[in-house]
């Protein structure tokens, strides 16, 4: 009788020691490496449908939850959840949530927590699985500022104005901005008006030179004023290509400055037991290199600035040739009839 009693508590007890443990499901989760959106490509501000797949391959219905995590940034952040239940014998089923990108790099994946299982007398017990992870979906979402399913990244024109990203930067607009200033005009027509304003201009000022030349040529013999005109007409076209070719070197001297601002990157000191720790980031070896050439850069940047100004005002360029050329004249002048 004793031995009885003492098989029946034994079982007893390894009853609800087998009811109070979990339960190992084997061939049931995520098929692996399973992340995929609704459309792709996909740019920053759209809404987004996440999927992933489950399976169940156990004899046992499964409940439970999924969450999508975004790792991009690190430390996993969880950006939707979806709750599930599915039944044994082989089932498949998608889950899904809705995700408002955001700009910049992701890694989605996703994870079942909470799961548990249906046993045969209608109780349930949390359920540990063997894959309760999917593999990471690594995306990249661009900005795309002007809707034309071309991201920023590849876009020659980020706010489809008409004006490429790289002339707006030269004018000083904003690539992602068809109207920069706000004032109603967009930025494509103020930048050909005012390219239509300087070539005016400078049309009007080579007819007042193409004048000045006719009424001095109308007063000199014909000899010199062939000379004259031709000599002229070579200095004007002198004063007008250099002014361009010095334009174009300011500007490509200041891109090369932006470039080392993007290079250079200031250096952290760090307390560390009582002394100094200088703690260089990645891109601190390009800070070094760059910071000799700075100086020389500013340098020929003023340079190239006032070479500019000089050839672009006729005003300048000539009054400062004329007092050269009547300095030479009369330098001559004394040589030639001073003489001791």
């Amino acid at each position: 009788m004793k031995k009885f009693i003492f098989i029946l508590l034994l079982s007893i007890g390894v009853f609800f020691t087998a009811q109070a443990s979990d339960e190992s499901v084997k061939n049931a989760g995520f098929v692996p490496s399973n992340i995929w959106y609704s459309k792709t490509p996909f740019f920053a501000e759209e809404n987004i449908r996440i999927y992933t797949i489950l399976f169940n391959g156990s004899s046992y219905d499964l409940e439970g939850t999924v969450e999508f995590l975004d790792e991009g940034s690190g430390a996993p952040k969880v950006i939707g959840k979806s709750d599930f239940s599915i039944s044994g014998g082989g089932r498949v089923r998608d889950i899904w949530i809705d995700w408002k990108a955001t700009e910049g790099k992701h890694l989605i994946t996703a994870r079942i927590i909470n799961s548990s299982i249906s046993l045969a007398n209608g109780t349930k017990k949390f359920a540990i699985m063997d894959n309760i992870e999917t593999g990471k979906s690594e995306v990249l979402t661009d900005l795309d500022t002007d809707g034309d399913k071309i991201g920023n990244a590849t876009d020659t024109d980020d706010d489809n104005d008409g004006v490429s990203d790289t002339d707006e930067k030269q004018n000083g607009t904003n690539p992602l901005k068809s109207d920069t200033d706000g004032n109603g005009i967009s930025d494509k027509k103020e930048i050909d008006d005012l390219a239509k304003k300087i070539a005016e201009n400078k049309e009007k000022d080579s007819e007042k030179f193409t004048e000045i030349i006719k009424t001095v040529a109308d007063i000199i013999p014909e000899p010199i004023r062939r000379v004259t005109i031709a000599s002229a007409s070579a200095v004007e076209s002198f004063r007008s290509d250099f002014g361009d070719k010095m334009r174009s070197a300011k500007e490509n001297k200041l891109n090369e400055i932006k470039s080392f601002k993007e290079k250079t990157n200031a250096l952290a000191i760090a307390p560390k037991d009582g002394k100094q720790k200088i703690i260089i980031d990645k891109s601190a070896s390009n800070a070094i290199s760059v910071a000799p050439k700075k100086p020389f850069a500013y340098a020929t940047l003023a340079a190239l600035a006032m070479l500019q100004y000089f050839f672009d005002w006729k005003f300048v360029f000539y009054g400062v040739d004329f007092y050269l050329l009547y300095r030479l004249i009369f330098l001559i002048w004394r040589k030639t009839f001073h003489r001791k």
